[in-house]
């Protein structure tokens, strides 16, 4: 497929993005303002507003191999593996939304596909160090998220954890951060007997809690139903002060109010005007993970897959004229006036700001984080976000996979509607790479 006619300034941007890409590999410094900040920048928010789970070099694999019309190949043929690379086509085409200079410079990289690798893989390890910051600011802050007044001298949970301890003393290890992941429906009986309930699951004599059941973490209690699954889910006190601690700021975790300073929240960099979905659900993982003994990031732990529930979460949300998915969202609407107010500030102190969401990316190609896989049991139609798109002549038009979405009749025995059907993607421009591996769904 020949490639499209480039700008005339595409040979000098590729030179930059050349040079950048050898410094960032040979460890030099890079410079304030660098070819690849526009790329890395997205690649920060693919985790927060995409897909924190899958593998974003097996999305751009994926996504190229659709844009060629390359067939199936004998590695994905079985029907689940079929859906799992129309998801990940579906996440490239969503994402290539944020950025729509990519695909001209895609298709730069077509003489030099070692060249496309690395810079494929420098959109990989951006991703999973925003991810990785992400959960090693939120390891202690959370577990104060727990408390009523957090902010009130002495509050502390009981037996305290103090700030550095190992992460082996939470999970259903410990009363408050084990009765955080209990699941609301088995509440009562947590609080009956703690220390039988937290025995029974770490000796195995109880069922771990599965994704359906869903933690008490996320729920407003003084609204919750047992009879209804869905009452006072994603009301939280904990996931709202973990939402803002990620996308407004630590400081205004407690306080909305106290946002200060002039560095740009993640909420402002990434161009959110109100609460995603996904950046919903993706709150909710962390702050599991933040309770949970992993002592770093996972896709699963003591039994609970938190791909699946991250994808309930998502899903949970689709059908925007259900009158729970309607109360949800307006619960969450009252961030949007905040996410306006920090606009404003920030562009205020523009001159002042740094827009950048971590301290130092020199080097970060080196031993970078490893990016788990993730263990879905079933393919899922891409969560997708809430940000405003470019312009539509500077959009890439592609059409992603599509199908329908069914809520069950008895909307209290499953919170989450069955697996979307995908249909065929319509084509776009860019290099032919070698296929990579991606996330596999164990069977």
């Amino acid at each position: 497929m020949p490639s499209p006619s480039l700008p005339p300034d595409v040979p000098n941007r590729m030179k930059a993005i050349l040079e950048s890409l050898e410094n960032m590999q040979g460890n030099q410094k890079r410079r304030r303002i660098d070819a690849l900040d526009t790329f890395l920048k997205a690649a920060r928010a693919f985790p927060l507003l995409h897909d924190p789970f899958v593998d974003i070099g097996a999305v751009f694999h994926d996504g190229i191999r659709a844009d060629h019309g390359e067939e199936l190949t004998d590695e994905d043929k079985t029907p689940e593996e079929h859906k799992d690379r129309l998801y990940r086509i579906d996440v490239f085409c969503d994402f290539i939304k944020r950025i729509p200079a990519i695909i001209t410079t895609l298709s730069s990289f077509e003489e030099d596909l070692a060249k496309l690798e690395d810079f494929i893989n420098a959109l990989r390890n951006a991703a999973s160090l925003a991810r990785t910051e992400d959960t090693c600011k939120l390891k202690d802050l959370c577990l104060s998220f727990l408390l009523d007044d957090p902010s009130k001298p002495g509050a502390t949970l009981d037996p305290p954890i103090v700030k550095g301890q190992p992460k082996s003393l939470c999970g259903w290890h410990h009363k408050s951060t084990a009765r955080a992941l209990c699941p609301m429906v088995d509440i009562k009986r947590f609080d009956e007997d703690p220390q039988a309930f937290m025995y029974g699951i770490l000796n195995g004599e109880k069922r771990p809690p599965s994704f359906k059941k869903l933690p008490s973490c996320l729920y407003d209690e003084s609204l919750a139903d047992p009879k209804l699954k869905r009452a006072g889910f994603l009301h939280g006190k904990p996931l709202e002060r973990t939402f803002r601690a990620i996308f407004t700021g630590p400081l205004t975790a407690l306080d909305p109010t106290s946002r200060t300073g002039t560095k740009h929240p993640k909420g402002v960099i990434h161009g959110m005007t109100e609460p995603s979905t996904p950046a919903i659900a993706y709150a909710a993982i962390q702050l599991i993970v933040s309770l949970l003994s992993a002592e770093q990031w996972t896709s699963e732990v003591t039994g609970l897959d938190l791909y699946e529930l991250y994808l309930s979460i998502v899903d949970s949300l689709k059908r925007t004229d259900h009158p729970w998915v309607k109360e949800t969202l307006d619960y969450w609407t009252k961030f949007i006036r905040f996410f306006t107010q920090l606009h404003i500030l920030m562009h205020r102190n523009a001159a002042a700001s740094d827009d950048s969401d971590s301290n130092d990316m020199d080097g970060f190609l080196d031993n970078p984080p490893e990016w788990p896989s993730p263990s879905p049991k079933r393919s899922r139609g891409h969560p997708s976000g809430q940000h405003l798109p470019p312009p539509p002549d500077q959009q890439h038009q592609v059409t992603p996979p599509q199908g329908s979405c069914h809520i069950d009749e008895d909307d209290d025995d499953r919170l989450t509607p069955p697996p979307l059907t995908p249909l065929p993607v319509t084509k776009c421009k860019g290099p032919p790479v070698k296929r990579g591996r991606g996330t596999r769904r164990r069977r």
